[in-house]
């Protein structure tokens, strides 16, 4: 379920990056969220 969610922010996150198109806050965006799921799963 975490995981389904995680993907679907994800999803709505790219989205507005693109929108708003700022591709290297977006880059660092999507490092964070990796990151964060990468902690998150860890635990």
């Amino acid at each position: 379920m975490g995981a389904l969610l995680h993907q679907q922010l994800t999803r709505v996150n790219l989205t507005l990056c693109y929108m708003m198109s700022e591709p290297l806050k977006c880059f660092k965006h999507i490092l964070d969220h990796l990151f964060c799921f990468q902690s998150w799963r860890r635990l």
